[in-house]
């Protein structure tokens, strides 16, 4: 039997990831070390054929900020171990809520991460077309979707 994609990754890249959660139903979550090593992952799964980007979500956590990037296999070959879905988790610290954007790697991510940049406040360094997606230019009421910050009720 062929080792999983995910149990690969982590071999390869072991500085790059901190956890891995497989639930029973083949969904796998890898928690990153560390923002920096966010496209050396995600690049890992592109070749891996686990490319198909389903949606980014973020989540105010509390002390930081989660970006959840969920992915699904293309090819059936990858599913052979009962792989559905992985998420590829980074936790940005609210301080410093920044990461470089994906759409070099996944053009489909610019959406999704402008939503981030409205919603919650993120960074996305190198973005392409950093506009605002969900709210008005003139929007000066915070970040709705963070907690700490007013219009995040």
């Amino acid at each position: 039997m062929s080792t999983s994609p995910i149990r690969e990754m982590a071999d390869e890249l072991p500085d790059a990831v901190e956890s891995i959660d497989r639930s029973a139903d083949g969904r796998q979550t890898v928690s990153l070390a560390s923002r920096d090593r966010l496209g050396d992952a995600l690049e890992f799964l592109l070749e891996a054929e686990i490319s198909h980007l389903v949606t980014i979500t973020g989540v105010d956590a509390g002390e930081e900020i989660d970006i959840l990037y969920h992915l699904r296999p293309r090819a059936k070959t990858v599913e052979n171990d009962g792989t559905r879905t992985v998420t590829l988790q980074v936790s940005l610290p609210k301080d410093d809520p920044r990461l470089r954007t994906v759409t070099d790697r996944i053009p489909g991510a610019s959406m999704y991460e402008r939503e981030l940049i409205d919603m919650l406040g993120i960074e996305v360094v190198d973005h392409p077309n950093p506009e605002r997606l969900l709210l008005p230019d003139d929007w000066e009421g915070g970040s709705p979707l963070r907690v700490d910050e007013e219009g995040g009720d």
